[in-house]
């Protein structure tokens, strides 16, 4: 049986079929501008250019009183132009004026701050004309105060109530579909309130997943400006308004919890149990944020937070509900943490009691050999390869697991002053190295030659795979580990690893990147993070296998996460782990820093690009 809404839908698909223009249809952009002077020019070149041809442009200057004005007045003899202005009204007014005077197939807003990328309303309108829709939404490209990527998933209702997806006024809109639907919310949130009407009414919404808008995140705007719980408030408001008018969609004990984005979901009656539990929460993220940074602190921080203001009258106001469970399990997660890596960290500490002797244990010692010894049958032909090296020119530090105990003796009997240190089996090769090359870089090592025996199991070559990249960071050439020892002391020098195994950061990089992305932000910006993970991909390599030699002031700003509870535990991994990130940023951090880049193949050493074609047989997940 058809309802009313299906027959409306057929109405309007005949009407929409009669009077489009099925090649090109015309799309209307709206700009509003209230004192975006510095801005606008931007924003309207943008609609200007764009590849998709069939536009006309809508101009409202909102009464600005900056040079706003002067600048859109240059547009006035472009043809596909029209400028709207008079005094302030305000957003909402402003945006409903331009679902008036709009009269394209679709409309498209853009925020004077904000701009189009050229192919935007191409890509956008191929996917409305696919799927019919009455709705695309982009992902973000955020850029100003704040710099990242979001990408949403595929149109829900549930998700656009919880906020895990957002509709931007930047969407296409089609024109017909609006149906009465109008910019109310004053106060924030206009768009959200907006869109969730639409799709409360059934309208079809779809994804331009390859569509970004580049949306400008500024302090002190109107969504900035206005008080931490109003905002929260006046996103639980529109929900209230909404499950009154559609109480079958949104119930009204199903309300979430919302400060700038949903955080939870629990049942919310008292403004005051909200507004608590939102200023918990804000407290929860600050106390995990610094919780991260330093183990020596975690116990301090969490009793101020527990004994806050927020906290105890959070455990009056609203104890029973979900957040304070979320809470508590967060914090005995951070407990649990800070326990774990105070245990590893002792097992390692309590050994190095080398801690002190600086690097010159000998006058003739240059660098440091540290070893991952995991699989102890490959012990002969480490030592074999250590023979190679000039007697008494490195100091040796061994990694390796308390059941190969017994096997100290035997390399004590060739290297009488090596350094032996039992790790826990957690982190692979990575976190035993970081945790000795901390110590070594405070204690004056400027070099490290760093390799291990944790094969590649997961395939058959992968014990043939190690010697091969063994035997061309240290190899039988005396030439070329001559002209390898040489490179490795030059001032500018980076990293240095076998020829066959540097690959372009694009391998497997949809399974790294999430990590990386938050290892670079974290120790470098944002900013960086994105121009080398985003934008110049493709310039970048990373020696895969981790042995290389390596110069420890370009990747000393990685021993903050010398600490096991970064570190996934040891489950056969492939790819993916935190262990796997930080084996790319090796390579990639010291290429950020403009070091030296060389490459061995046994017989020659050269310097290379950071960019590489080298893509192995082996690698399912390339990011082309």
């Amino acid at each position: 049986m058809i309802n009313d809404t299906q027959l409306k839908r057929r109405e309007y698909d005949k009407v929409y079929n009669m009077t489009r223009d099925v090649e090109n249809p015309l799309v209307t952009v709206i700009i509003t501008c209230y004192n975006y002077g510095n801005y606008v020019k931007e924003a309207i070149d943008s609609v200007l250019q764009q590849t998709y041809k069939n536009i006309n442009l809508l101009i409202i200057n909102d009464g600005s009183t900056d040079n706003s004005l002067q600048v859109i007045n240059k547009y006035r003899r472009e043809e596909r132009v029209k400028i709207v202005s008079r005094k302030n009204r305000g957003i909402v007014y402003t945006r409903n004026e331009g679902l008036d005077l709009a009269n394209g197939e679709y409309i498209c807003f853009l925020d004077a701050d904000d701009f189009f990328n050229g192919d935007y309303i191409e890509k956008m309108v191929a996917v409305a004309e696919e799927y019919s829709s009455d709705v695309v939404y982009p992902n973000w490209c955020v850029f100003g105060d704040e710099e990242y990527k979001k990408e949403f998933s595929e149109f829900s209702l549930q998700r656009l109530i919880t906020q895990e997806i957002h509709c931007t006024s930047e969407s296409l809109i089609r024109r017909l579909s609006i149906e009465g639907h109008k910019f109310e919310s004053e106060k924030i949130a206009e768009d959200w309130d907006f869109f969730l009407g639409m799709a409360l009414s059934d309208k079809k919404f779809n994804l331009a997943k390859d569509c970004y808008i580049n949306y400008r995140v500024r302090k002190h705007t109107r969504a900035t400006a206005s008080p931490y719980w109003d905002n929260m408030y006046y996103f639980v408001e529109i929900l209230e308004k909404w499950s009154k008018k559609y109480p079958d969609k949104i119930r009204p004990l199903d309300l979430p919890v919302h400060a700038g984005r949903i955080r939870d979901k629990h049942i919310a009656s008292q403004d005051s149990i909200i507004r608590y539990k939102e200023k918990l929460i804000e407290d929860q993220d600050k106390l995990i944020v610094r919780l991260d940074g330093d183990l020596r602190n975690k116990k301090n921080e969490i009793k101020n937070i527990t004994n806050s203001k927020s906290y105890r009258l959070s455990r009056v106001l609203a104890y029973p509900v979900v957040v304070s469970r979320k809470l508590k399990s967060k914090i005995n997660n951070v407990l649990r943490r800070h326990r774990e890596d105070k245990q590893i960290a002792k097992e390692y500490g309590v050994q190095m009691n080398w801690i002190g002797m600086g690097a010159s244990g000998s006058n003739n010692v240059t660098f440091a050999v540290v070893v991952h010894l995991f699989y102890f049958d490959n012990w002969p032909l480490f030592n074999k390869k250590l023979k190679l090296l000039e007697k008494n020119s490195f100091d040796l530090f061994i990694t390796m697991p308390r059941q190969n105990e017994e096997f100290a003796e035997i390399i004590k009997r060739d290297y009488p002053e090596v350094k032996i240190i039992y790790s826990p089996n957690r982190g692979r090769d990575i976190l035993p190295f970081l945790m000795v090359a901390k110590v070594l870089y405070e204690n004056g090592y400027k070099t490290v030659l760093k390799f291990h025996s944790k094969k590649s199991t997961h395939w058959d070559g992968g014990q043939s795979w190690l010697e091969g990249m063994l035997s061309q960071i240290i190899p039988n050439n005396k030439r070329t580990l001559k002209q390898i020892l040489n490179t490795v002391s030059k001032e500018n020098f980076g990293v240095l690893g076998p020829a066959d195994v540097y690959y372009p950061l694009t391998i497997n990089f949809p399974a790294n990147g999430k990590h990386m992305t938050n290892i670079i932000s974290n120790i470098k910006s944002r900013r960086v993070a994105r121009r080398v993970l985003q934008e110049d991909r493709k310039k970048y390599g990373f020696f895969g296998g981790t042995m290389f030699w390596i110069s420890l002031d370009s990747i000393q700003e990685l021993f903050r996460y010398s600490s096991a509870s970064y570190f996934e535990p040891e489950a056969g991994q492939i790819d993916g782990t935190f262990a796997h990130a930080l084996e790319r940023l090796f390579c990639v951090i010291p290429e950020i820093e403009a070091k030296d880049i060389y490459e061995s193949t046994g017989d020659k050493v050269v310097k290379r690009t950071y960019a590489s074609n080298n893509i192995p047989s082996w690698s399912e997940d390339h990011d082309k």
